[in-house]
């Protein structure tokens, strides 16, 4: 249920953010912590929405019922993720440090409850952006995250907080050009989002870019995907009524960004049975222990089908990349300003 509904939303609403916000300063009362989504939606972006109230009304509702002597703390959690559309990317959980909101409303005893309930929104929005690249929303958001990207580049893609930090810094410093030479800045933020789109448009992944030779990266995506495809026909083969059925459904889901969770339920469910089912097939018709030893190897299935589209989209990608190069160049120009800059 939400905790941040208004008089304006329905008075039965507003009766059901009282019972929630109650429900939960009797669960923190009883010595028992929970999650809360403080920006009440989602959306794909790397930035942050303004907090709801419901947080601040359950942190400060619950600091005044507490009674013996326990301090109430609100944690920040960024969940800052790899791709938001690609299946099974990455994400980065990082808990912060927590915010000790009795210390605090004992530390301001000129403030107000409704001051209370805004400085407390504050503090968490602003203890959650440092755990996130954090870009604000405007209309130089495309160009950061993309010149973001490219100055991380050469960053491995299981080095997650490696990347975040240098994604953190080359936002912050994008920003300060912004601030200190507004003309350059607005010049090289167009030259970024021309980039973006002809990459888009040429169907080339990010992760292409950043190789310093195509050509040999063209050819060793096509060595792997041929090698690997043989395995990937009888996995891929094995899963299909599992991930084919997943994929379907999810393509039905309206929200791009829910598709992934979505699949995966989808997929989970659909492969345990599917999985079963093989077992059962594979049991009555060959010696037990190849049976178990082929379900054991099955199991990962669907995710290595999924592997392995993945490679053949990024060797599709590479060959791609290699014959254009009006893209090489824009990349190689825009590499160029990033390290007169220093970022």
């Amino acid at each position: 249920a939400r905790a941040d509904h208004r008089v304006r939303d329905g008075f039965r609403n507003v009766l059901e953010t009282e019972k929630t916000t109650e429900k939960s300063i009797e669960v923190l009362n009883n010595r028992v912590p929970f999650c809360i989504l403080p920006e009440g939606m989602h959306r794909p972006k790397h930035s942050l929405l303004p907090l709801g109230k419901g947080l601040s009304r359950i942190a400060y509702g619950a600091n005044r019922a507490i009674k013996d002597g326990r301090h109430v703390y609100v944690v920040p959690v960024g969940c800052e993720y790899g791709d938001y559309f690609r299946y099974r990317s990455t994400l980065l959980a990082t808990v912060g440090e927590p915010i000790d909101i009795t210390a605090y409303i004992d530390a301001h005893p000129e403030r107000n409850e409704q001051e209370m309930l805004v400085d407390i929104r504050e503090l968490t929005s602003a203890a959650m952006k440092r755990h996130i690249v954090y870009i604000p929303d405007d209309e130089d958001y495309e160009a950061k995250w993309e010149l973001a990207k490219l100055s991380s580049g050469h960053i491995p893609e299981t080095r997650l907080r490696k990347r975040l930090e240098a994604n953190r810094k080359a936002v912050e410093k994008l920003g300060r050009l912004r601030e200190e030479a507004p003309e350059r800045a607005r010049t090289f933020f167009e030259k970024a989002v021309a980039f973006a789109r002809d990459r888009r448009e040429a169907s080339i992944s990010l992760h292409t870019v950043h190789t310093r030779r195509p050509l040999l990266s063209a050819l060793w995506y096509t060595l792997r995907t041929l090698i690997l495809l043989p395995f990937a026909l009888v996995l891929g083969t094995a899963s299909l009524p599992a991930w084919g059925v997943a994929e379907w459904m999810a393509s039905r889901v309206k929200d791009p960004a829910f598709r992934n969770s979505f699949r995966c339920v989808v997929l989970l469910l659909l492969w345990t049975l599917l999985l079963l089912a093989w077992a059962i097939v594979l049991l009555c018709t060959v010696k037990w222990y190849w049976a178990i030893a082929a379900v054991v190897l099955l199991i990962p299935a669907p995710m290595l089908t999924y592997d392995y589209f993945e490679l053949v989209r990024r060797t599709a990608s590479s060959w791609r990349y290699l014959f254009n190069g009006r893209l090489r160049w824009q990349k190689e120009q825009l590499i160029n300003e990033l390290r007169e800059l220093n970022i």
